[in-house]
């Protein structure tokens, strides 16, 4: 038996493990995968040997075992993965500049991490349906997201070229620089808005344009 067979046979037979006598020719990959069934193997293994997307795989698994593993060899875009199924480890995170599709995949699974999101109102303009199913608790957090959001490039219209293109697609309006001088002049705006049930989309975007 090579050291794969011995891997396959743990798997199934983990109180065997001390009648293994390769143990030390097991790999990364192996062990990631032995923990991730069997965690009370954990004495037994080296980790060390755990590297790259095989510590991601066990950390989705078993996040217990963050503190013994050698976390700055887990791929940047392996950490929105890990914390979809593990939140508890957001303080081992390095960095939270992920993709946003991949934000769309965290937050919808754990949308209490929006106020990590320096991206929140791009994110929002792509996937609107984000918004509705966070379910914030209060006005306090509406303005979190409103004052982590960066300025957004404004485009250069007329009010009245942009009243043409908001009416056309209503989630341009983030992307105006003369919002709530448009809202005035043009009421009808904000209703088109509660017609198709999204005005709460950009209450975000109300608190940052008033600064309330």
């Amino acid at each position: 038996m090579d050291y794969f067979d011995y891997f396959r046979f743990l798997l199934k037979h983990p109180e065997k493990i001390e009648f293994c006598p390769q143990l030390e020719e097991l790999t990364g990959y192996c062990w990631s995968n032995l923990l991730a069934e069997h965690p009370q193997l954990a004495p037994y293994c080296d980790f060390a040997e755990i590297t790259g997307h095989d510590l991601r795989y066990l950390l989705e698994h078993q996040g217990q075992f963050a503190e013994k593993c050698n976390l700055s060899t887990i791929p940047h875009d392996d950490w929105w993965r890990i914390l979809l199924k593990q939140p508890q480890l957001a303080e081992f995170c390095p960095a939270w500049d992920f993709r946003l599709d991949d934000w769309a995949d965290l937050l919808q699974a754990q949308p209490h991490f929006f106020k990590r999101c320096d991206n929140i109102c791009h994110l929002l303009l792509e996937y609107p349906d984000l918004y509705e199913n966070w379910k914030l608790q209060d006005w306090a957090e509406y303005k979190i997201v409103a004052q982590s959001c960066p300025p957004l490039p404004p485009e250069d219209h007329t009010p009245e070229e942009w009243y043409d293109i908001i009416m056309h697609d209503h989630r341009k309006c983030v992307l105006c620089d003369c919002l709530l001088v448009l809202i005035l002049q043009y009421p009808e705006i904000f209703a088109q808005w509660v017609k198709f049930g999204t005005g709460s989309l950009y209450q975000p975007v109300f608190w940052q344009l008033t600064k309330v």
